[in-house]
């Protein structure tokens, strides 16, 4: 299937939370989300309106990126801990991502199959710059900025494997050299889905955020049972 595009779904919507331990990102289906909560409203006694707000938020979920800080240097790049996706938006929200933050590096314990997917096509990107991540505790250059605990340690690589332009993806930093994807019209849908809730419910922006953070971990969890992007 196709990459999605920021054009790709009218009403798609863009969610960023930042908290002092990480920023998360998700792209919903906003539209869709509308659709289906007020057609609920009108059918569902008021008592069951905040399960319908949270069925109905849940089922519009497209792709959730959470970056935290990594423990080494990593090129001053955001560590990407916990990814999911559904087809074909993966990509997208990546890109948005690694725009916003300037630079990405894969999780530094475990990078499950399909986000190894995503690193590898980054690596033949002529839109995309790579940088080999040197190994911290084997380090083959002076400067400490681009130390990082590497997937394939120095000392299990071969002779030939050790130079740091080896072709091993999820042991690089990513770059974009465009300005990214424009997310003006997605940050704008969000908005007016956050008003939307606002206006019919006693929930503050505050509570919104909390139970979108809430169903991204669910959203999360039910593709990839607890296992680390």
């Amino acid at each position: 299937m196709p990459a999605k595009t920021v054009d790709s779904k009218p009403g798609l919507a863009l969610f960023i939370n930042k908290t002092l331990e990480n920023k998360v990102y998700m792209l919903y289906d906003a539209q869709g989300f509308k659709e289906n909560l007020l057609s609920k409203k009108h059918s569902s006694p008021k008592n069951d309106w905040y399960s319908e707000l949270e069925s109905s938020f849940y089922d519009s979920i497209l792709a959730f990126i959470q970056v935290e800080d990594p423990e080494t240097p990593s090129w001053n790049a955001k560590e990407v801990k916990y990814s999911a996706a559904e087809k074909g938006y993966g990509p997208l929200l990546y890109d948005i991502v690694m725009a916003d933050t300037g630079k990405l590096v894969p999780d530094r314990n475990t990078v499950s199959a399909d986000a190894e997917k995503i690193w590898n096509k980054y690596m033949n990107r002529s839109d995309v710059e790579h940088q080999p991540l040197d190994d911290i505790e084997k380090p083959q250059t002076r400067s400490e900025t681009d130390d990082s605990e590497l997937h394939v340690p120095m000392r299990s690589r071969t002779k030939q494997m050790q130079k740091l332009d080896s072709n091993i993806p999820i042991d690089h930093a990513f770059s974009l050299k465009t300005a990214g994807p424009n997310t003006a019209n997605l940050l704008k849908n969000h908005e007016t889905s956050v008003e939307m809730v606002l206006g019919n419910t006693r929930l503050s922006r505050g509570d919104f955020y909390s139970l979108i953070d809430n169903l991204a971990n669910r959203f999360f969890n039910e593709r990839f049972d607890n296992i680390y992007q």
